[in-house]
């Protein structure tokens, strides 16, 4: 019941404060604290795997961001 009021009272403050303070409390911090609760729940969490998943998704997303970017940027050079 404590993990449950814990969530509650964060989600709270995400969206209380999300206008006031938005880099601490986004939706992104919403997604993870509600899903890392939720799995927690699970026979056998991990949450070392799941760091080491966001991370490296995080790294991927970010590497495809730029790519992207560059690749953008010298197709309009070239026209």
């Amino acid at each position: 019941m404590a993990t449950l009021a814990y969530i509650l009272g964060i989600v709270y403050a995400i969206v209380a404060f999300g206008e006031m303070a938005p880099m601490f409390f986004n939706n992104y911090a919403f997604m993870y604290l509600t899903v890392t609760g939720l799995a927690m729940h699970l026979p056998q969490p991990n949450p070392y795997l799941w760091m080491a998943v966001a991370g490296i998704g995080g790294a991927a997303l970010i590497g495809g961001v730029i790519g992207i970017g560059k690749l953008m940027a010298r197709s309009a050079s070239t026209q």
